[in-house]
């Protein structure tokens, strides 16, 4: 293969990611993420998806992957979590409580509880690549009026304690979206230390997310790359944090269900196996 034919080739292979159908457009861009752009950031209906699509495709042209193309980075998904009536009262009565998110990407979640009338102040955001953050800075138009503090950290880096450290037991809640099926176990639970580390240590500080997770839990190569990613179901992820508790010395109370929603067989065909199934859960420290 020249030069020329691997660069048609690679261009091919993830062209497949980016969602161009004007009816699947309509679906991504949906009826909250609109709210938020017009409500939030003050966006005219009529450009509203223009506006979109052009961040989406500098965004792709940077990171070509299914998450940017297929603009499942719209999905505001901590809003339809069952606690999150709960954690909106707890930021918004609660004074000096603070959510962060692993893994914020552009960071749509936390635009969110900032409509729902969260103070931005009190909302951290880490991602490994500042991109993501200016990336999502421009999507909403809020650089000089957001007060969220976004750090670049790799969480699993040589430097992330130091890193981590002006923030670490200052989070009441961690919000993990999509984020522990990136690694296998072990990293996995390198992972869940540094959110321990994060989390105030006194009862009721708690990790809340969903992931994807599989009725048969265990390794699996999904980019058949050699980079394997560990599948929990609703034991294994509880076996997980009782681990997690031996080896840090902390107790967690697990709530955990899987289901179809985003992650099913059925939405995900091209990559997926009829055993995947999203993973809702809540950790919360006794």
């Amino acid at each position: 293969m020249n030069s020329k034919e691997k660069s048609d080739h690679d261009a091919s292979g993830v062209a497949k990611f980016l969602t161009t159908d004007p009816a699947e457009v309509d679906k991504k861009i949906n009826e909250p993420i609109k709210k938020l752009l017009q409500e939030y950031s003050h966006i005219p209906q009529e450009t509203t998806v223009g506006h979109v699509l052009e961040l989406r495709d500098r965004a792709f042209a940077i990171f070509p992957y299914a998450c940017i193309g297929q603009l499942r980075f719209l999905n505001l998904s901590l809003r339809t979590h069952p606690a999150y009536p709960q954690i909106l009262h707890r930021l918004t009565s609660t004074p000096n409580t603070t959510l962060l998110d692993l893994g914020c990407c552009f960071a749509q979640d936390l635009r969110q509880l900032v409509l729902d009338g969260v103070a931005s102040d009190r909302l951290y955001g880490i991602d490994v690549d500042r991109k993501f953050i200016d990336l999502g800075y421009d999507l909403f138009l809020d650089r000089s009026t957001l007060d969220s503090h976004f750090l670049t950290v790799d969480a699993l880096g040589p430097s992330a304690a130091q890193d981590l450290a002006g923030v670490n037991a200052k989070i009441d809640i961690v919000w993990a979206a999509s984020f522990f099926h990136l690694f296998p176990r072990p990293r996995q639970l390198a992972v869940a230390k540094t959110v321990v580390a994060l989390l105030k240590p006194v009862p009721g500080s708690m990790l809340l997310g969903r992931q994807l997770g599989s009725v048969k839990p265990g390794e699996y190569d999904v980019m058949k790359d050699g980079r394997w990613q560990f599948r929990h179901d609703v034991q294994s992820w509880t076996e997980f944090w009782e681990e997690m508790g031996r080896e840090t010395d902390t107790r967690w109370r697990v709530e955990a269900s899987l289901d179809e929603v985003d992650f099913g067989y059925a939405q995900n065909r091209e990559w997926g196996d009829p055993d995947m199934r999203r993973l809702l859960f809540q950790v919360v420290r006794e």
